[in-house]
Order: C-alpha cells, then sequence, then structure tokens
C-alpha cells in the first residue's frame, strides 16, 4: 500500500508559465529597446532572430536547471515516502501481533483487552469526577499489577504515534497515516489508552500527540466519569 502526496498536480502550470515568459520577455525588452515599424530587410529579421535565439537559449539553460533540481527533488522525496511507508506498515503490522498475542488471565487477543478494561471499572468507582489526582492514585493501583500486560502495548502504540510525528512529511500526509492506525484499537484499547495518557506514564509525551492527530474522534465514552475526565483533554482530542 502506499500513500502519495498530490502536489506534483502544481508543476504543470508552472511549466507553461515558465514556458511563456522565455517567449514573451525577449519581445518585451527588443520592443522596449528597439520601438518601430516592422522592417522589410530580411538582415534585420535575421539580427532578430539572432537576439532571440540568445536569449531564449540562456533562458531555456535555467529551465533545464529548474528541471533538474525538480528530478532531484522528487526522486530524493519519493524515496523518504517509500521508506516512511514502508516502516509505518511494519509497525502497524507488529502492533497487530502484540494485540492477537496478548494474553490475560485466560483470555487471549482481543478479548484480553475486553478483561483488563473490565478490570479496570472497580478501581474507578470512588473516583471524584473533577479530581484528577484521585484518579491518577487508583490507576496507579490498577497499572501496577498489570504493567507486564499493557507496558509493551502502551509503549509500542506511542512510538508508532511519535514515528508518524517525526517524519519528514507533509502534515496531511501524516493525519492518512494516523487514520490507518486509528483503525487497529478497539473500543476497549481505546479507553485504556484514554486512562494511560490521562492518569498513567502517557500524561507528559504520549497525550499531546493523542490531542493532536485528534486520535479519539471514534471512542465512545459510555459512563458519567468518563465523559467528565474529557475536560482534561484538549477538544482537539476528539474532533473528527
Amino acid at each position: 500500500m502506499d500513500i502519495k502526496e498530490e502536489d506534483d498536480e502544481l508543476w504543470p502550470p508552472f511549466y507553461y508559465i515558465i514556458g511563456s515568459l522565455i517567449l514573451i520577455i525577449p519581445l518585451i525588452f527588443y520592443v522596449h529597446n528597439f520601438r518601430g515599424d516592422f522592417s522589410n530587410d530580411p538582415s534585420d529579421w535575421g539580427t532578430f532572430g539572432d537576439y532571440l535565439a540568445g536569449i531564449a537559449g540562456t533562458l531555456f539553460s535555467f529551465m533545464s536547471f529548474i528541471l533538474l533540481i525538480r528530478t532531484l527533488y522528487v526522486q530524493t522525496h519519493d524515496s523518504k515516502n517509500k521508506d516512511s511507508n514502508d516502516i509505518f506498515f511494519k509497525l502497524i503490522d507488529l502492533l497487530s501481533k502484540t494485540i492477537s498475542e496478548m494474553k490475560y488471565k485466560n483470555f487471549s487477543g482481543e478479548e484480553a483487552f475486553k478483561n483488563l478494561a473490565a478490570d479496570l471499572d472497580p478501581y474507578l468507582q470512588n473516583v471524584n469526577l473533577n479530581d484528577l489526582p484521585s484518579l491518577k492514585t487508583h490507576y496507579t493501583s490498577y497499572i501496577t499489577i498489570r504493567h507486564n500486560f499493557l507496558g509493551h502495548y502502551f509503549r509500542l502504540f506511542y512510538n508508532i504515534l511519535k514515528f508518524i510525528d517525526e517524519c519528514p512529511i507533509r502534515l496531511e500526509r501524516k493525519h492518512k497515516l494516523v487514520s490507518f492506525l486509528k483503525a487497529v484499537p478497539s473500543q476497549d484499547q481505546l479507553i485504556l489508552l484514554f486512562y494511560n495518557c490521562l492518569a498513567g506514564k502517557g500524561e507528559d509525551k504520549f497525550k499531546p500527540l493523542i490531542e493532536k492527530y485528534h486520535f479519539f474522534n471514534n471512542l465512545e465514552l459510555i459512563t458519567v466519569l468518563d465523559k467528565n475526565l474529557k475536560q482534561f483533554y484538549n477538544p482537539k482530542a476528539f474532533n473528527v
């Protein structure tokens, strides 16, 4: 699967403009400096032809240089895009494998995440709706005994999002890659990511990326606590 930028469509008009200028500029200079009627002397036209050839030749040489730079840019840019795509989809494969191989209690794969999310609920029963420090205390109790199950998953997810953010590609492409990443986690996984970024180790670095790329725009917040804790996120995290 390949993801291409669409800025190449801007270049054909650029070529047309430069080509027109190559033809028009010499005429403007000539008319400006040698005003008069059209000559009937063939030698005058020969001189005019030599003039055009000299000016246009210089401009065409410049245009050739521009085209060479453009060619080198496209080749380098395409190489970077391909490398980014290859690495990204390998990371997606690794994430999918990590999810499918997750084991918790007697469950595996998505069922393991479902039970991990269900086991979080009792720890949130006594959390005050507007008390983020209280949430962090209760969440720490939950994650401390489950870090061996979720730690690698959280780190991998964060590093994939960080990789996208640091890629030398345009923001539109970054959002396109993030849209592929959004298709991976289930609602149970999104809830676990929601609380990890709010009250766990993901607060400082992971949470800003979640907000920047609107990562929770598909998250369904069901409980009163979930909906109330939404206020501690930048609204961008939930925007489409």
